[in-house]
Parts: C-alpha cells; structure tokens; sequence
C-alpha cells in the first residue's frame, strides 16, 4: 500500500512541478515579450525627440522668427552670396562708367541712366533680360525717362562668358550689337553650357540667324578683336566694386541682382521725382 500511494504521491508531485515549469515559461515569454515592445516604443520615442532637437537647431541657426530663405539673385565670384554695396559711386566713378559704354539705349539726356554690368553666362542676368529689361524699355526707356548703358563683367568660373561678351561686341560692328545681346540672354540654356568650339558655332549661327556677314564675325572671333575691351569693363567693374552679377549703378546708386521690376520701377519714380 505504502509503495503504490508513494508512487501516486510521486506521479502528483511531477505534475505540479510540469505546472509551475510551464507557468514559469509563459511569465518569461510575457516578460521578454514586453521588454521586446518596451525597447521598440523608447527607439520610437527616442527618434521623435532627435527629429525635434534636429529641427530646432536649425531654426536656432537661421535665427527665431526669420523669413525663408530663398535662392540668391546675384552671381557671386565666389561660393558665397556677396553682401549688396549701398555707397554711391563718386562723381569721378560716375564719369567712368557711363563713359565708353559697348551699348546704349535710350535718350543721352534722359534724367535717369542705368548702367549694366552683365554675364551672358550668368543666370541671374538671363533672368533680369527675360523678367525685368522688357519692361524697363516699354515703360521709361521708349518715354525718355531712362538711358540703359551696358557693360561687360564675365566672372572667371563662367567659360563662355567672356566668349559671348565678345561675340556681342562683333556683331556690334556689323550695327547688330542689341540683336545679339537678346539673342544671347534669351537662348542661354541652349548655349552656356557648351564646350568652347561647340557654344563659338552656337554664336555663328546665331550671327546668320540675325542677319550678319558671317565671315567677318568669325574672323573678328578668332581674333579675340574685342578682348581687350571686355578686359577692361572687367577692370573697372572691379574699380568700383561691381564683383557680382548683375550689378547696376542707376543715377551713381547701386542695386545688386536680378531683382523684381517693381523694386526697379520704385527706386526709378523716385529719382524722377527729385
């Protein structure tokens, strides 16, 4: 009696022991389990918070409260955007910018002269002809409020600037300087991004397509006939301080990039206005 009531004793205990074993490895199931969803959720929390602190360090920057930034409107000579020069040029530095001009439009005793200085590789000067420059000329150029005078300033990483500035300047001697100049801003994108040889027969047929003896203006662009000039506006731009593109002086004051035409148009009314 004793051995078959010790082996039910014992048959009993092995299933209490099989119970608590089985308990015990659904607690720890449960348990790992949580600390599983546990650790997700803190990545999850943990990421939220670096996304907060990433953006305000960044507004932190940019400095509370300021406006956004938009893409600069000038064509700086280096990386960085230059800061607009608010010195009006002197009456000796006037002289030298309105004097020898390549091209001029508008009436010489017009009471407000605007000069250029101009890339034709620049794209902030390609936005001022196709933005601005049309209705400068409509509303106070053809009127006689506004004399235009152009001048060149090629930036040195701008391959064929100083190519398209010379090609102008050769049609110019065939009287066919302005033709080219809106020839040149408006078909930028098709041109500006050639290699030498290939944007130099870009610039002949676009000197066929306006009519000039193309012989001549290839010859006057082998020659470089013009090169010489356009160093020298380059040398003056950098006497006054013209170092980015566009650059304009209008009655000795300086606006620095392809800006909206009203802000155009405002500074010019209140010069008519003195």
């Amino acid at each position: 009696m004793k051995t078959v009531k010790a082996a039910v004793q014992a048959e009993n205990n092995e299933k209490t022991e099989k119970k608590a074993s089985m308990k015990m490895i659904s607690f720890t199931e449960v348990v790992n389990a949580s600390i599983a969803h546990f650790g997700t959720a803190l990545l999850i929390v943990a990421a939220f918070l670096i996304g907060m602190l990433w953006t305000e360090v960044r507004y932190l920057k940019k400095g509370v409260g300021t406006a956004p930034s938009y893409a600069p409107t000038a064509q700086a000579p280096t990386q960085q955007q230059n800061q607009p020069q608010e010195t009006p040029l002197t009456d000796d530095q006037w002289k030298q910018v309105t004097s020898g001009a390549v091209f001029e439009l508008g009436k010489k005793n017009a009471p407000v002269t605007m000069v250029e200085f101009t890339d034709y590789q620049c794209p902030f000067c390609a936005r001022h002809f196709t933005e601005t420059y049309g209705k400068l000329v409509e509303n106070y150029v053809k009127s006689g409020k506004l004399r235009i005078l152009v001048r060149d300033l090629p930036l040195s990483f701008h391959p064929n600037a100083r190519p398209g500035a010379i090609a102008a300047r050769c049609a110019g001697e065939q009287g066919k300087y302005e033709q080219m100049h809106d020839t040149l801003f408006g078909s930028q994108q098709d041109w500006s991004s050639l290699a030498g040889d290939a944007a130099k027969l870009k610039m002949n047929e676009y000197a066929k397509k306006i009519g000039l003896n193309t012989e001549k203006f290839d010859q006057c662009i082998k020659e470089e006939k013009y090169g010489k000039d356009v160093d020298a506006d380059l040398a003056l731009a950098n006497k006054v301080g013209a170092t980015g593109t566009p650059t304009f002086f209008v009655n000795k004051e300086r606006i620095v990039g392809a800006l909206p035409y009203i802000d155009f148009s405002a500074r010019i009314d209140a010069m008519l206005k003195k």
